[in-house]
């Protein structure tokens, strides 16, 4: 029986993996949509720039940041959590896995459509998967974060 629950985790580390993001991804929405309604004087510098004391390019760069970082983390701590063994190493594989795809988004973004904000975005990616990865590597071998 424990094999076979075994194989079943094995089986579902990847969908878990991405259910985990998708959630990660749709808690942090409803936050910064609860976080815009009670305070609006956030939004008005991405409405009207030029107004404000601060630039609209760092609410929208903490959104781009924000809006990867926390999924590609819990697709990272997701993968390691679901998997019944070897946890350190499948965090390091989804988290190159991240990264190899977030480095070919930034190739992408500067290459067809130059933007910073897809760069941002790839940024949070890379942040959130090393950020997760190094705190499951620090958990298994029993070191302290």
């Amino acid at each position: 029986m424990a094999k076979t629950v075994d194989v079943l985790r094995w089986v579902t580390v990847l969908p878990g993996a991405a259910l985990s993001a998708w959630l990660a991804y749709n808690i942090f929405q409803i936050t910064w949509g609860m976080v815009l309604f009670f305070y609006p004087g956030l939004l008005t510098p991405l409405v009207e720039p030029g107004t404000g004391d601060y630039p609209a390019f760092l609410v929208r760069g903490l959104y781009e940041m924000a809006d990867t970082f926390f999924p590609s983390a819990a697709f990272v701590y997701g993968a390691s959590r679901i998997a019944p063994e070897r946890s350190e190493k499948v965090a390091f594989v989804s988290a190159a896995t991240l990264l190899a795809y977030s480095s070919i988004a930034i190739g992408v973004a500067f290459r067809f459509h130059p933007s910073w904000w897809d760069a941002i975005g790839a940024l949070g990616v890379c942040l959130g998967a090393c950020a997760a990865g190094l705190k499951v590597y620090r958990s298994s071998s029993g070191e302290s974060c």
